[in-house]
C-alpha cells in the first residue's frame, strides 16, 4: 500500500464513543498505519455532538493543518436532532445543511483530490425520543431525508458516497446498534469499517 495520510471528519461515530477499539477509524488505523508507522497516518477529526454546522467552522483548520492526502467525511444523525420536543426545531434546515456539505466538499476539494463522503447509519428512534439524557429527539424518518440529501449533492459534487446507510438496513441493523439506538455497538464499527477498507483499496486510494 502507498503512504498517505488520511483525516476523517465528523462527530461522536467518528470518534468512536461507546466502542472498545475506537470506532472504525480506530480500526482504520490499526489497519492501515500498521505497515509502517513512520510514514502513514490516520487522524480522527470526530468531535461528540458536532452538527455539519460545527464541523464546516472548524473543517478549514485542521485540514489544512494536516494536510491529508485522503479525507474522508462521515456525516452523523445531529443535524437532524429536534430540540425539546419531536416537533421542536431541528438543529439543521436541510438548506443549511445541504449549504453546510457542499461547503465541507469545497473545502476538502483545494486540499486534496481523494475525497469522499460516508453516510450515517440507521437508528433505533423507539431509544431516542429523546435521547437518553438529553432533550433532543432523533427520528429515523428525518435522518432517511438528511441520506438521500447526502447522497444527492455527492452526485452533483461527484464526490464517491460510501452508503453504509443502506447497507446496514438490508443487514437488520439492530444487531449492529449500541443500546442508546444512536450510535453504533463494536459489531457496527467493525462493519463500517469494512466498506471503508473496500472502497479504499477497490478503488486503489491506497
Amino acid at each position: 500500500m502507498k503512504n498517505k495520510k488520511i483525516a476523517i471528519l465528523g462527530a461522536s461515530s467518528v470518534f468512536g464513543k461507546v466502542d472498545s477499539r475506537g470506532g472504525f477509524v480506530g480500526r482504520l488505523k490499526n489497519w492501515y498505519e500498521a505497515g509502517n508507522r513512520e510514514a502513514r497516518s490516520v487522524y480522527n477529526l470526530g468531535i461528540p455532538g458536532d452538527t455539519t454546522t460545527d464541523m464546516r467552522k472548524r473543517a478549514q483548520v485542521e485540514l489544512s493543518t494536516r494536510k491529508p492526502d485522503i479525507i474522508i467525511f462521515q456525516l452523523g444523525s445531529n443535524d437532524v436532532a429536534h430540540v425539546g420536543s419531536v416537533k421542536g426545531k431541528a438543529n439543521t434546515t436541510k438548506t443549511a445543511f445541504r449549504k453546510n456539505v457542499i461547503q465541507l466538499l469545497k473545502i476538502a476539494k483545494k486540499i486534496t483530490k481523494q475525497v469522499f463522503v460516508v453516510s450515517a447509519y440507521p437508528i433505533v428512534d423507539s431509544k431516542t425520543q429523546p435521547f437518553k439524557g438529553t432533550n433532543k429527539y432523533y427520528l429515523m424518518n428525518d435522518l432517511v431525508e438528511y441520506a438521500k440529501e447526502t447522497k444527492k449533492i455527492c452526485k452533483e459534487e461527484r464526490i464517491p458516497y460510501v452508503d453504509i446507510f443502506t447497507v446496514l438496513l438490508k443487514e437488520k441493523y439492530s444487531q449492529y446498534m449500541y443500546p442508546d439506538g444512536l450510535h453504533c455497538n463494536d459489531r457496527g464499527h467493525k462493519r463500517v469499517f469494512q466498506e471503508i477498507q473496500q472502497f479504499l483499496v477497490n478503488k486503489h486510494y491506497l
